[in-house]
């Protein structure tokens, strides 16, 4: 029993620090890719489209993360080998900021390596991780993995500033990027080889492949298509302006790197505090009632960046846009939660996100056209914030149009489910990943109800106005 017993505790140790070494990446490389594309001398356009298109990509490659993890026979290959090729995705980048190239596709297809080899290897991730942890200590231990990697994130963030803000006095601002892809890479690196030291006790022998088809088949039964048609269409209607802050704010505003990264940090840490007490308001209100709460939060927030320029207005803005958008990412993903099956996870992780980077993709090139044809001034950032706020407003109205009532208390996901940050963004404070055993606890917990639907028939409640249960 010893024996086993530190051999667990070695694993959580490996996960542990496997998870800081990823933050320090996303905190120095990952963040920096826009700032990086304004110091090249890129446009507003560009720039935003270059947080947004690659991850299109990214999305698409995780329809094979299945057919990949079968064809390796192992989670544990597929993540390291993604690992290793987004810490190789840094040095293209030390190469063009040395060279000081402003190779436009150079950039889009070094960022579009980086997030589909990121991206693919999140959705094997979370199961091969979910069978080294045991259930009863789940929980606990990823409220401090997910404490321990947001203040990395956090603090590589705050550094990098620092020493963008040291390079650019030294006349020398790409030498700044250069440094920190370069710590990112060795981050990354580092998380490569802990990954490599985990084991890997069971087999993905049971999993199941669900097919596109089948996908967009579930989607259009009653109520379950309409919420994630809602989840969609929101993706959309935010990105219309949020890929153009960065641009918006080191161009237009030209912000020095420090007071910009004021802004992204107020935001990703009021993520990060109030993901920390909305789980009692879950509790409390049901995840439908706090998804609409979140949703009526962030409707106004882009169109309020027209309202002032002032540095302390907009940290304030930015605090309550960080908030409700912890409020609407906790609520949908606890709304999802019942709808994936254990062992359609991995399959059904990689169908989801990819719907979501297709609605980025869409936001955010409604937004490119809207700023080519407007001028490139701040009236012209203004319009485009506003017709975010516009189309939020139009997809609000449809959420409070699906008509649900309270849903059953989630104590137990609400309380423990934790996220992976797998980017920082000015506004929203980060895109966030669920952390999907985290939620998994010893035994069943009857405190916890399903969300208002369930993509499988077998899950759904009761009370439905076409026939079907539904609470």
């Amino acid at each position: 029993m010893g024996a086993v017993a530190n051999e667990r505790r070695g694993n959580l140790q490996l996960i542990h620090r496997e998870g800081v070494a990823w933050s320090l990446m996303v905190g120095t490389g990952e963040a920096y890719l826009g700032a990086f594309a304004i110091a090249l001398g890129w446009g507003s356009v560009g720039t935003g489209l270059l947080t947004t298109w690659p991850m299109l990509a990214g999305g698409a490659l995780q329809l094979l993360t299945p057919a990949g993890v079968r064809r390796l026979g192992s989670r544990k290959k597929w993540v390291v080998l993604c690992a290793a090729v987004q810490a190789a995705s840094f040095v293209p980048l030390i190469v063009l900021g040395l060279l000081g190239s402003r190779s436009l596709w150079a950039l889009f297809a070094v960022a579009t390596l980086y997030w589909s080899a990121g991206m693919a290897a999140g959705p094997a991730w979370n199961p091969w991780v979910g069978t080294l942890i045991p259930k009863r200590v789940r929980a606990a231990f990823f409220a401090r993995r997910s404490l321990a990697t947001q203040l990395g994130t956090a603090a590589a963030l705050f550094s990098g500033a620092a020493v963008l803000h040291a390079w650019e006095k030294l006349e020398s601002p790409l030498i700044g990027f250069v440094f920190l892809f370069g710590v990112a890479a060795l981050a990354r690196a580092a998380s490569t080889l802990l990954l490599i030291r985990h084991p890997e006790p069971e087999p993905p022998t049971n999993e199941k492949i669900v097919g596109i088809k089948e996908i967009f088949g579930r989607l259009r039964r009653g109520t379950d298509g309409r919420f994630l048609l809602f989840l969609a269409a929101m993706t959309a209607s935010v990105n219309i302006g949020s890929p153009f802050f960065t641009p918006y704010f080191l161009k237009e505003l030209e912000l020095d790197y420090p007071r910009y990264v004021g802004l992204v940090g107020t935001a990703f840490l009021a993520k990060i505090i109030a993901l920390s007490w909305l789980g009692r308001v879950a509790n409390r209100i049901g995840s439908a009632q706090l998804l609409r709460y979140g949703a009526a939060a962030i409707v106004p927030v882009a169109g309020l960046w027209a309202v002032s320029d002032h540095y302390g207005y907009m940290l304030g803005l930015e605090f309550l846009s960080g908030t409700a958008w912890a409020a609407y990412d906790l609520a949908a993903f606890l709304m999802l939660f019942e709808t994936i099956k254990e062992k359609e996870r991995t399959s059904l992780l990689s169908s989801y996100n990819f719907i979501h980077t297709v609605a980025v993709l869409l936001g955010s090139s409604i937004g490119a056209l809207a700023l080519t044809w407007i001028p490139q001034s701040r009236e012209g950032f203004y319009t485009v914030f506003v017709g975010s706020t516009a189309a939020r407003l139009v997809v609000a109205v449809f959420l409070l149009r699906l008509g649900w009532g309270r849903v059953g208390r989630v104590s137990s996901l609400a309380r423990n489910l934790r996220f992976r940050t797998i980017s920082v963004r000015p506004t929203a404070g980060g895109m966030l990943r669920p952390i999907w055993p985290s939620a998994e606890t010893d035994g069943p917990d009857d405190t916890a109800g399903p969300g208002p639907d369930s993509l499988h028939p077998q899950n759904r409640p009761s009370n439905a106005p076409d026939g079907r249960t539904e609470n």
